[in-house]
């Protein structure tokens, strides 16, 4: 359908998913008032529409369809999004294409470096790299590559770059930094990359009941430890496990991330938000290999999840605290807004 707003200042805009008919905008040209009108592409890629009911809600409801149906995770995470857009699931899977491609040109980017973070830290991703892979160090494995990942995406998201927020900006280096690792250590294709960022969006979607991913409402908890319980998932994908088995590597993620604040040192998301993508891209390793080795995690997804909502509205009362009032988080405050004040002023004289 059609959403057709009149403003104050007589302008008429069409929002929607296809081209407004020619009749359509002959018609409303005519109308009183109406100086011009101008058709606006909507912003999400499916037009959100009231009628259409997903699959499941929840982890509980989502193993349960995917035992009932024969479901992996990834092809749940297709009937589910083709219920909510009526696209086909090929349609849907090549949309995830789209977004992984963009993943891996953030990566690459990232890796690059060379571009202004306009903050507190400077790029330093693929020097990481250049140092975990060249020089012997303590073996970690994919995570060599992982972990400069995660952090390559982040510094570029800082300098403005097109990333994909997973679940948020804060928190978009994990599943990238996952997937990518275990890719090159598993030799696993584009279309098993896909899948697997398929099977994190579903595991996100399991945690996203009364959640906004928001660090400022529910904790870095519910950005990086959401970031890691769907990385965990992912991995769990791509290491051909069952549905359960990565909920239950997202559902150790958020344990071992359970109750960490939101502190970013002069209101930036560079310390210690970069360190803790890293750290988690880790924590969703483990998860993934310890649930797949056999581990018992004893909580279920679904209950960690609405434990982590019930510890964020505790700790979003305790505002300035953390990193961020340590001396040294103090003093690049201060140097920040310093810089800040210069920016502005030579943008007002320049």
């Amino acid at each position: 359908g059609w959403t057709v707003g009149k403003g104050a200042c007589s302008l008429v805009e069409i929002r929607s998913a296809e081209p407004a008919e020619e009749s359509l905008i002959e018609e409303l040209k005519g109308w009183e008032g109406v100086a011009r009108v101008r058709t606006i592409a909507p912003v999400n890629a499916v037009v959100a529409n009231k009628e259409r009911k997903p699959p499941f809600h929840g982890a509980e409801e989502m193993l349960a369809y995917t035992e009932k149906n024969g479901r992996s995770l990834w092809q749940a995470a297709v009937d589910y999004e083709s219920a909510l857009s009526g696209w086909s699931g090929r349609e849907v899977f090549e949309y995830a294409r789209r977004l992984w491609r963009i993943i891996e040109a953030s990566v690459e980017e990232g890796l690059k470096g060379g571009f202004d973070m306009n903050g507190i830290v400077t790029p330093r991703a693929g020097a990481l790299l250049d140092q975990l892979t060249k020089k012997p160090r303590l073996p970690m494995g994919m995570l060599d590559l992982a972990v400069p990942v995660s952090l390559g995406v982040m510094e570029y998201s800082n300098a403005s770059g097109a990333i994909v927020c997973i679940p948020t900006g804060g928190s978009s280096g994990i599943v990238p930094g996952a997937i990518c690792g275990a890719a090159a250590h598993l030799g696993s294709d584009e279309d098993r990359k896909v899948e697997a960022l398929l099977a994190a969006g579903i595991v996100g979607v399991c945690m996203g009941d009364g959640n906004n991913f928001m660090g400022g409402e529910f904790g870095c908890q519910a950005e990086v430890g959401c970031g890691a319980a769907m990385a965990a998932g992912a991995l769990v994908q791509m290491l051909d496990g069952t549905p359960r088995q990565a909920c239950d590597a997202a559902s150790m993620a958020l344990q071992c991330l359970l109750g960490l604040v939101c502190d970013p040192v002069a209101g930036l998301v560079q310390v210690p938000c970069l360190a803790r993508n890293m750290g988690s891209t880790a924590v969703a390793v483990v998860s993934a290999n310890a649930v797949m080795a056999g581990f018992d995690v004893a909580v279920p997804l679904q209950d960690m999840f609405e434990a982590m909502k019930t510890v964020g509205r505790i700790i979003c009362k305790s505002h300035g605290i953390g990193t961020t009032t340590t001396p040294a988080g103090l003093r690049m405050k201060e140097e920040q807004a310093a810089r800040d004040k210069a920016l502005r002023r030579r943008g007002t004289c320049g």
